[in-house]
């Protein structure tokens, strides 16, 4: 398997302006080049939980890869992970606010989940801002 960077993988939400590379990496510090994908979660396209984190306000708009929008996500909404050969779109189907120690978030899935993950209130770290979108298959089919 390639790593994220070597497809090219990029994350796109068109309703809030959000657009980046995903890196992996074994530490979070490749949250410093735009969004990272969690080590122990699936891979985009992949039947399980695909977790990605990013900072809130490690750059500011108008720069795009970045999470600084993404409370403004309405379940509904699509997102987008592309690599040089695939691409899958997920629908955006709950939102929630957990506690920074809350590691459910993480867990692996039976279903073609995307959780994106990111502290809020915006400019602090008191709490974390969930994201969970389903694949869609009549997109791309599993």
């Amino acid at each position: 398997r390639k790593l994220l960077e070597e497809t090219h993988a990029n994350l796109s939400i068109d309703s809030t302006n959000i657009s980046g590379r995903i890196s992996e990496g074994t530490t979070s510090h490749a949250m410093m080049e735009g969004f990272w994908h969690f080590p122990t979660s699936a891979f985009p396209g992949q039947k399980g939980n695909v977790v990605v984190i990013g900072h809130r306000f490690q750059y500011l708009p108008p720069a795009k890869n970045t999470f600084f929008n993404l409370d403004k996500v309405k379940i509904g909404d699509s997102i987008k992970i592309s690599q040089d050969e695939d691409s899958y779109t997920y629908i955006v189907t709950d939102i929630q606010i957990v506690e920074p120690n809350d590691i459910s978030i993480l867990q692996k899935a039976d279903d073609y989940r995307l959780t994106l993950i990111t502290c809020t209130p915006l400019w602090t770290s008191n709490q974390r801002l969930v994201i969970t979108a389903k694949l869609d298959k009549l997109y791309k089919k599993v």
